[in-house]
């Protein structure tokens, strides 16, 4: 469950809820967003969104939405 909702040890470190693809696609359509794109890393920052589980399986759902 770290993976996913964090340790939190502090603050920044709280997930509330986890999202799966559908869910979260079903949510941007319904907020109007016209089309959006799953990323298999953003590589903006080293971060934890990178992290796998089991070497393969990504444990964040990166996404970029377009309202355009």
């Amino acid at each position: 469950m770290t993976l996913i909702y964090g340790a939190q040890t502090d603050d920044y470190d709280f997930h509330y809820i986890g999202f799966w693809p559908n869910f979260l696609f079903s949510l941007l359509i319904n907020a109007k967003f016209k089309k959006y794109k799953r990323e298999k890393f953003f590589n903006i920052f080293k971060d934890t969104s990178m992290n796998t589980f089991d070497g393969n399986i990504p444990i964040s759902l990166n996404v970029i939405a377009f309202k355009d």
